[in-house]
């Protein structure tokens, strides 16, 4: 709790397009985690699951005090959690540092970091539709496989020169970016979203037990007050 607000206990950070929105969902729907506040500026995008906080400049001079006001008031009961995938990928170091600033020894401690992680050809499938329907991308009309042509051109040797070769491939590089959140924050918990898609209810349940166990917590729902739903939502 910080000035009145719950800060999250759970840094959900990752990666894009792997199921991030889907299991942030279902803690907000059916494991009683309250939802986070918009913030009220115009420095970038936010909304009750993704804060973009750490990774923004503007935002992040603003302080510790600013970031507990995109949640709810602290109770008992109230556990949130920032669910920003932006966390991972180009922004992992700078995140991970900015949280331990921020939060200090003794709250690192009680907060847990997870990541979820999808076949980074999947995920690159999943990029391209996303960006196809809803911000008109690819207009060119090339397929899946051309546009990933074309977006590879060049790219092994930026990736030896660790570069950044473009969103559809780069966020699929999950190995330096584990490092960085590794490096600063020490237990780092990875959530395969192939167990995720196909055991719901068990992945959820032991995170929501994991992060109780080391925050302190007894917020949320009890598990036997769960009704088992799969995911539907990416």
């Amino acid at each position: 709790c910080h000035n009145g607000h719950q800060l999250p206990s759970l840094f959900l950070v990752g990666a894009m397009k792997c199921g991030t929105t889907s299991l942030t969902q279902q803690l907000f729907d059916e494991w009683g985690y309250s939802r986070g506040v918009k913030f009220p500026d115009s420095l970038g995008w936010s909304d009750e699951k993704e804060h973009h906080f750490f990774e923004l400049d503007s935002r992040f001079k603003k302080g510790l005090d600013y970031y507990a006001t995109s949640f709810p008031p602290c109770g008992e009961h109230v556990m949130t959690i920032d669910a920003t995938p932006n966390y991972f990928y180009e922004n992992a170091h700078k995140a991970a540092a900015r949280i331990k600033e921020l939060y200090g020894p003794e709250r690192m401690r009680r907060t847990t970091f997870a990541a979820i992680l999808c076949d980074p050809v999947a995920r690159a499938h999943s990029y391209y539709y996303h960006f196809q329907v809803n911000y008109g991308c690819c207009k060119d009309g090339k397929t899946f496989r051309e546009y990933t042509r074309s977006a590879a051109h060049g790219a092994a040797d930026k990736i030896n020169k660790r570069e950044k070769v473009g969103g559809i491939w780069s966020i699929g590089l999950y190995g330096r970016d584990i490092d960085a959140w590794v490096e600063q924050v020490g237990d780092f918990t990875i959530i395969p979203a192939v167990t995720y898609f196909e055991h719901a209810d068990d992945t959820l349940r032991a995170l929501v037990a994991a992060v109780k166990a080391k925050s302190g917590q007894v917020g949320g729902k009890e598990a036997a007050s769960h009704a088992a739903r799969a995911p539907t939502k990416n």
